[in-house]
């Protein structure tokens, strides 16, 4: 008969269960949880460019037909407009600044004026033949030349100048 002491006998059951429960957890497929319920992230949307023609005030005089290299006076409302071949709802830059920016000394008049904006084509009476349009308000602005700058903002290819002067 094999004598063990109590001791050997503790130690090889605790080996034992050892063993039993680290090839049990070893040989178990680990639970894998289910996904999270999809929740349908909003797409962000951008709000559709509305187009706001000019108004043109008949009291005030209506707008003067804008003419490439034409001389105009200050608080004149130039009518900037062309025709186009680009789709409807193409956005337009229109940029109109004084030619006379530079560095000047402290005494000179250092006044430059100018404005940017956003004009949307327009569908036209025939195919190819859209419109845009931009009133363009001069009160406030200084007597110099201008530079008068189209340009397509999703058809960057498009791109337009001219010039006016403005007098006092």
């Amino acid at each position: 008969m094999l004598y063990t002491s109590p001791m050997k006998t503790g130690l090889a059951v605790i080996i034992l269960c050892l063993a039993v429960l680290a090839g049990g957890c070893i040989g178990q497929e680990p639970k894998t949880l289910p996904p999270p319920p999809s929740v349908p992230t909003p797409l962000p949307t951008t709000p559709e460019p509305i187009p706001v023609p000019p108004t043109i005030d008949e009291s005030l005089g209506g707008p003067i037909e804008f003419e490439s290299r034409g001389e105009y006076h200050a608080g004149d409302r130039l009518l900037l407009s062309g025709i186009t071949n680009l789709a409807p709802g193409n956005e337009l830059l229109v940029e109109v600044r004084s030619v006379s920016f530079g560095p000047t000394t402290k005494t000179e008049d250092s006044r430059i004026t100018g404005v940017s904006a956003t004009v949307v084509v327009e569908q036209g009476a025939a195919d190819s033949r859209n419109t845009w349009r931009y009133l363009l308000d001069t009160s406030g602005f200084v007597p110099d030349q201008y530079q008068v700058e189209i340009s397509g903002i999703t058809v960057p290819a498009f791109r337009k100048s001219s010039s006016f002067t403005l007098l006092p």
